[in-house]
Formats: C-alpha cells, sequence, structure tokens
C-alpha cells in the first residue's frame, strides 16, 4: 500500500496545479476522514490562489445539493481572461447521479486552460468518474503534532496523553476532547477507561451519530472490536495488524461511547483467542473480560509485568499490574500491587497514572496515611515542581511510623528518597540527619542507597560529593541498577549532583547512571535539567538558550525549569524573563521596589528560586536608593527572625552585603567578608553583583579611586557572562568615578550612553534634576549637564518632548 502523503506534499501538488503548466494536475481530489484537515489544506491553496490572481469559485456541497446550471455559468463567464479555481468542498455529501454529472462538468470546465478544481472527499476509494483525477488521501497528524497542538489548550499533561491515543492524528478529534477534558479522569489500568456520552462534545456525537447510522449490528460490532483492539494495542505498544482501526476515528468513539460494558466484554473474550494479535494483546484482553478473582491470572499478569520493568517498558508494566490488583482477591496482596504499580509509574515519570493510582488507593483511610504510597506521592510532588524540603519532611515523617511489617523495597525507596531530597536542597542539616537514616538501616539496603549515602558528605554549611574507589560497591549499584527498578536510577540522579543550579564541581558517576537512564522519561528529564543547570552555572547562556527550545518530555520538571530560565534572565538582563531584576539593573528602583513589594517579601520568597536570595540585595538597594532605609531595617530585621535554617553560605554572603548598606559602621568588612564567600562557593553572578554595590558605595562615602577596582572587576565579570544590562550599569558608575568606560566589542560610539539613558528616563518620568541626583548619587548639576547632552541626540528642546522623543529613540533600535 503506498503511503499517503502529508500535508506539505498535498500542498506542493496544489501549487503544481496552479502553476503555469500543470500538466495532469488540472483536478486535484483530497481524501481524508472527517476532521482531519481537507478543507483547512482546500483553502490554503485557495488562499494561495488568490494571491496569484486566481477567481476562486466555491461550490460546497450543502445538503447533498448543487445547482446544475452554476457551475457552467461560473466558469464560462470569463474564464478566458481571468485565471480560475473552483472548489468544492464534501463531494461525499452529493448523490451518485449528481457527483457523475459534476466529474463531466469539472472535466468539461477545465479544458479552458486558465481553470483549475480541488476537490474534497472522505472516501478512500475514488468514485467511478473520479478516478482518472490526482487524488491524495490525506495523513493523520503526527503525536508530536497533536500535542502541539494540544498546547494551546487548557489541558493538561495527562490528558493530553490520552487525547494523543484517541485521536490518532485527527485534529478536530483532538480539539473537541480537549474541549471535554474537565471531566476526564484517566483509569490506569490496562485499555484505560472506556468512555461514555458525556465525554464527547455535541459535535463529535452528530459526526459519530451521522457516521454510523443506518448499519447494522454486526458493522457496529466490527467498529467496536476495532476501538478497543486499537485502545489496547496503544497502551500495550504493539502493533498488530488486527489492532490497526480500519474505519472513521469519530465513528469509533462514537461506537465506543454507545457501548455497553457486556458488549466490551464479549468484544475481550473474542480478542483473547484471536491469533492475529500477539500474546501479551491476548493476555490483556483475557485480564479486561475477567470480572471475578483469579489467582491464576494474577501470577501471569505479575510475572508479565517483570519481565516489562526488565525491559524498561514501565508503561506496560503499570499497566499490568494495576489489573492485577483489580483481580487479586486478597485486599493485601492488592494493595501491595497497587504500591508497586503507583511507585514504578511516579519514578519512571508517568506522573498522572502515579496520581491516578493514588487517588483510588482509598480503602477505609486515606492513601497519605500509607508509609507505602509516600515514595510515589512525594517524587509526583516534585516532578510537579514541589519544594523538595516539603517532600524531604513528608518521608522524613513516614520513616517515624514505618510498621514492622513492611517489604524492604519500601524502606529503600524512602531512604532513597531522604537522601534526594536532602541533597536537592544543599542542606547540610538535612543531608546529616538523611545520611544517619541510612546508618540506620545500612545493614538492609540497596547498593544504590549505599552508594548514594558513601557519596555524600557534610563540611561545615557546605554539602559535597566524595569520589568513591571502591570497584565492589560501583559493581554492585550497576547490577542493582540493572534490574530495572526507575526509582533508582532517578534518585540517583537527584542525589548527584546535589544542586541543579549549584556552580560547584560535582561527581555524577554517569558511567553508573547512564547506561540505565535512557528510554523512560524521568530519568531523560533529569539529565538534561542537570545539564541546563550546569550550561547556566557556567553562563554559557547561548548554549542554554539553545537547549532549552527542545523542552522537557512529560512536561516533567518545567518549575524547575522556570527557575532556571528566572536565573539566568535575571543575569542576562532578559526583561521579559525577570522584570525586577532588569528594573534594578536599569536603575528604575521605583519599579523594582514597588514590583517586590506587589510580590512579596517573605523569607521563603528567597529560598525557593535560584534568583531568590538576590532579591534581599534587589530590594534594601532600591529602599536605599528611593531614601527608605527605615523599610529596608525592617525588612532585613524579619529576614533574621523567620530565616530558615537550611539557609547556607550564599543567603549568608548577600545578607551580609545587604546589611553593609545599612551599616553605620564596619560595612567595608561586611562586603568584604561577602565577596569573599561568594568567590570561594564559586557564584558566577553574585560575586560581580555584590562587587558593583560595594564599589558604589565606596563611590558614594567619595572613596572614587578606590571604588575604580571594585566596579571595574564587577564590570569584567558582566562581560564575560554576557549581562549586558549590568555590564552597562557597572560602566556609567566607571565613568561617574571617574574611569573609562569597559571596552566592548561592537561599541558604535553613537546613540545614549547608559548613564545618559537612565537620567533621560527619569526625567520623562517626571522626576526633578535634584530627585534624579538622588537615585543616581550624582548632583543636580551634573544631571543637568547629562540633559544638556542628550537633548540634540534625540532633537528636542524641551522637557516635555522627552517621553516621546525616547519612545521613538526605543522604537528605532537605537
Amino acid at each position: 500500500m503506498a503511503k499517503a502523503p502529508d500535508r506539505d506534499a498535498v500542498l506542493r501538488e496544489g501549487r503544481m496545479c496552479l502553476s503555469a503548466s500543470p500538466e495532469n494536475r488540472r483536478i486535484l481530489v483530497i481524501s481524508g476522514a472527517r476532521g482531519i484537515g481537507k478543507s483547512t489544506v482546500a483553502n490554503t491553496i485557495a488562499d494561495e490562489a488568490t494571491a496569484l490572481g486566481f477567481r476562486v469559485v466555491d461550490l460546497p456541497c450543502l445538503a447533498g445539493l448543487l445547482d446544475e446550471g452554476l457551475l457552467g455559468a461560473l466558469v464560462l463567464g470569463d474564464a478566458d481572461a481571468t485565471p480560475t479555481l473552483l472548489v468544492i468542498d464534501d463531494l461525499h455529501l452529493l448523490p451518485g447521479r449528481s457527483r457523475d454529472r459534476l466529474a463531466r462538468a469539472v472535466k468539461a470546465a477545465v479544458r479552458i486552460p486558465n481553470v483549475r478544481c480541488v476537490a474534497t472527499t472522505v472516501y478512500t476509494v475514488p468514485p467511478p468518474l473520479w478516478r482518472e483525477f490526482a487524488f491524495h488521501r490525506l495523513r493523520p497528524l503526527s503525536e508530536a503534532a497533536v500535542r502541539d497542538l494540544l498546547n494551546r489548550t487548557e489541558t493538561v499533561v495527562a490528558q493530553r496523553q490520552l487525547i494523543v491515543e484517541l485521536s490518532q492524528g485527527n485534529p478536530l478529534v483532538a480539539t473537541e476532547l480537549a474541549r471535554a477534558a474537565p471531566i476526564w479522569h484517566r483509569d490506569p489500568s490496562v485499555g484505560g477507561a472506556m468512555l461514555d456520552r458525556a465525554h464527547l462534545t455535541d459535535t463529535l456525537a452528530d459526526i459519530g451519530a451521522f457516521e454510523v447510522a443506518g448499519l447494522d449490528e454486526e458493522s457496529r460490532r466490527h467498529i467496536l472490536g476495532d476501538a478497543v483492539r486499537h485502545m489496547v494495542s496503544r497502551e500495550h505498544g504493539s502493533d498488530s495488524v488486527a489492532a490497526r482501526p480500519s474505519v472513521d476515528t469519530v465513528a469509533q468513539l462514537w461506537v465506543l461511547a454507545s457501548s455497553t460494558a457486556e458488549e466490551r466484554i464479549a468484544v475481550h473474550l473474542e480478542c483473547a483467542v484471536d491469533s492475529r494479535l500477539t500474546s501479551d494483546e491476548r493476555l490483556v484482553h483475557r485480564a479486561l473480560a475477567a470480572r471475578a478473582p483469579d489467582a491464576h491470572l494474577v501470577a501471569v499478569l505479575d510475572d508479565r509485568a517483570n519481565d516489562m520493568v526488565s525491559m524498561q517498558r514501565y508503561r506496560r508494566a503499570v499497566a499490568l499490574l494495576c489489573r492485577a490488583a483489580a483481580l487479586e482477591a486478597d485486599r493485601g496482596r492488592a494493595r501491595a500491587l497497587e504500591v508497586r504499580a503507583a511507585s514504578m509509574a511516579a519514578f519512571a515519570g508517568f506522573v498522572d497514572l502515579a496520581e491516578s493510582i493514588l487517588d483510588r488507593m482509598r480503602p477505609g483511610r486515606r492513601a497519605a496515611a500509607l508509609s507505602e504510597t509516600v515514595p510515589a506521592r512525594a517524587f509526583t510532588a516534585v516532578a510537579r515542581g514541589g519544594d523538595p524540603r516539603a517532600a524531604f519532611g513528608v518521608v522524613v515523617q513516614a520513616l517515624d511510623r514505618l510498621p514492622d511489617a513492611v517489604a524492604s523495597d519500601v524502606v529503600d525507596q524512602l531512604i532513597g528518597s531522604v537522601l534526594a531530597y536532602s541533597a536537592l536542597t544543599g542542606d547540610s542539616e538535612l543531608v546529616a540527619q538523611a545520611l544517619q537514616w541510612a546508618i540506620k538501616h545500612e545493614q538492609h539496603l540497596d547498593p544504590v542507597n549505599v552508594l548514594v549515602s558513601r557519596s555524600l558528605g557534610v563540611s561545615g554549611s557546605r554539602v559535597h560529593v566524595r569520589a568513591l574507589d571502591s570497584t565492589a560497591l560501583l559493581d554492585a549499584a550497576r547490577a542493582s541498577l540493572r534490574t530495572g527498578d526507575p526509582w533508582k536510577p532517578v534518585l540517583l540522579q537527584l542525589a548527584l549532583p546535589t544542586l541543579l543550579w549549584d556552580p560547584n564541581d560535582s561527581c555524577r558517576l554517569s558511567d553508573v547512571v547512564d547506561p540505565v537512564a535512557d528510554g523512560f522519561p524521568a530519568a531523560e528529564a533529569l539529565a538534561r535539567l542537570q545539564h541546563l543547570g550546569a550550561l547556566a552555572a557556567r553562563g554559557q547562556f547561548a548554549a542554554f538558550a539553545e537547549a532549552v527550545s527542545s523542552g522537557l518530555p512529560e512536561g516533567l520538571f518545567a518549575a524547575q525549569e522556570c527557575l532556571l530560565n528566572s536565573s539566568v534572565a535575571a543575569v542576562t538582563g532578559d526583561e521579559k524573563g525577570c522584570t525586577t531584576a532588569e528594573s534594578v539593573a536599569s536603575s528604575r528602583f521605583d519599579v523594582a521596589y514597588e514590583r517586590m513589594r506587589r510580590g512579596g517579601l517573605s523569607a521563603e520568597r528567597c529560598s525557593v528560586t535560584p534568583y531568590g536570595p538576590l532579591e534581599i540585595l534587589d530590594y534594601v538597594e532600591s529602599c536605599v536608593r528611593l531614601r527608605r532605609p527605615a523599610e529596608a531595617r525592617t525588612y532585613l530585621d524579619r529576614l533574621h527572625r523567620t530565616r530558615p535554617d537550611f539557609w547556607g553560605a550564599r543567603h549568608s554572603a548577600l545578607l551580609a552585603a545587604a546589611e553593609a548598606m545599612l551599616a553605620k559602621s564596619g560595612a567595608e568588612a561586611l562586603f568584604e567578608a561577602s565577596l569573599h564567600e561568594l568567590r570561594t562557593a564559586g557564584w558566577c553572578f553574585d560575586t560581580p553583583r555584590v562587587a558593583l554595590v560595594y564599589g558604589e558605595w565606596l563611590r558614594r562615602h567619595h572613596r572614587a579611586t578606590e571604588s575604580r577596582g571594585r566596579l571595574r572587576y564587577a564590570a569584567d565579570l558582566f562581560a564575560e557572562l554576557g549581562a549586558h544590562t549590568w555590564l552597562r550599569r557597572a560602566e556609567d558608575e566607571l565613568r561617574a568615578a571617574g574611569a573609562g568606560p569597559h571596552p566592548r566589542e561592537g561599541d558604535a560610539g553613537s546613540g545614549l550612553t547608559g548613564q545618559e539613558l537612565r537620567i533621560a528616563s527619569l526625567a520623562a518620568a517626571g522626576l526633578t534634576n535634584k530627585e534624579i541626583g538622588e537615585q543616581l548619587y550624582l548632583s543636580a548639576r551634573t544631571v543637568g549637564g547629562h540633559l544638556y547632552r542628550v537633548f540634540p541626540k534625540l532633537q528636542i528642546t524641551t522637557r516635555s518632548a522627552l517621553r516621546d522623543a525616547l519612545l521613538r529613540y526605543e522604537d528605532g533600535g537605537r
């Protein structure tokens, strides 16, 4: 069978049809299922024809009617003078005789050199009189294209995955299912949740009912069989010929939604003995047909799930375990199967499945009260962007109340979780506590947890990673990882390196993790996120932006990626990514002050993002520049009272720099101590940020010569990082201190300088020269001198014209 062309190929055929030498392409028929996008492609061709000067004549076959004389009248009117494109939509709506007469009329019309025709139909085989025309059947959209379509809807990741599976590449079906998404609830068992009428919009219901109207019972049963086999096949990752749908997607959904449980069980029973299906598919159908406990079938499903785990086919394994739990008579055993399924789904990265399983595990008491479910719940929360410290606390509580009779695998997951989340926070106290738990259970720990516990160490207030030279332990960890349990490589990746955005060097033990971390979403997402963190920490922002564009699989750790983007935006001066930092970098302290006041000034806010600690410095500096030191003092006092115990050296160093800005004595020592700590830890942006504030403080205290060294140091580091907005501010401070600007590649030496632009912006906002000088630590006379040079550059003569002139200046790209 010839492969169906994609949309681009059909559009190329359409362009050939419109060309001056169309050869045999004067008539183009586009075929495809309802909602596949035939009319969209035909309209695109019509739009291109209009642009080329064609007269486009629409001939819709509404209600199966077409005026017999309309075609000749429209075409022959002035066709000899004007190129004409006939667009016939929904050709299949016409009765057979009308269709044949239309075919003869179109053939007669296209004998005129300037006439072309594009038609659409749902027929897979052309009608007899249309077979001589160019006939192109549209292919369904790829899964990536459907996901891209759904990204513009209000669906969540879990809903998108199910819609992708059900839509089978049909854009209309995908869009309509997305509209009904608020009522979707994913059943994690094999085959998923069967539809009912409430899941379909009126549009899908009307089309589906129209498609199957007049079909006999046998035909409907055949469609239902196709739909059920397809759902199981997609869930199981198979591609059996018998499982491939042979009818319209909308018709399948309608028949599936209107079928009864008894009808579906009958289909499963037939499929369970269908030799065309794989043995795994037959097992799945057998399990779905069972309605009573079956110990033998449970054992078979459990064994097959273990096989799937060893092959890293976790989604299939989860589905098999859930079905086994449903058929298990013993509730304790059934709960153990569900716990295993939830854990596997969570750590493999299928967090939507994990959440569905956990929500169902409420037999008399909430799943939150079950220690066995805590590893899956905690990791799901972190993968959704939750705070690792909160996850650590939940896991520690589960360890405290751990019952005596608990599976060793559950203990291993709990220990692995506390190790990973404590390391992820970078808090030495939490890491020390996690190591104590590991020591307590060391005799029964998995080699992967032993490896992590012996790799992590605490030195003062810093967490570090120790290189291991124990070949036996590394070999044991490799052997353990090969068992396929997804929590092992995932928690190992979380723990090493410690912080995703920490610039300290650390050992990833990639030779242990990488061979088993490919092929499932969570491990791939973590490896990619850690790569982004390394690029950001090293200041490789161009490579970072390129890597970010590819997106994270399954939408995992999206919140963590947003934090990294915010951190990079704060450094590079991307106004859209971090407006508060951009305002501070541009010396727009009034804007930054208001933004931070609206956003909240709690200690927690300074803890949850990579840029968060720097907001301490931003807020205090904004208050100082706006002559509000009392507010800054109140803010710092509150931070000292409410600061979390896990705040490390970075927070302390930036807090010291903020204190220095308000100190009446000893400020220089505080600045020096802050710079020393940040340089030692290797924080690539924090160091020049504090150096800039330090240099400005020196200049404000009439120590201009001393300030130049700090300001030059800050400018050099900002230039290396590509932080252009901050570099311009450092250069302006250097000029104010009597030094030349930092040399920059590509400086044109024309237009407004950074200082002139700042002064002009403040003046346009209505500030007096004195008020501008107070914000920028300049005299009113110096501000006036800058404005004297700005006016001729902007070609204005009055202060009132500044606002419009600056808008023109910025729109002109400077």
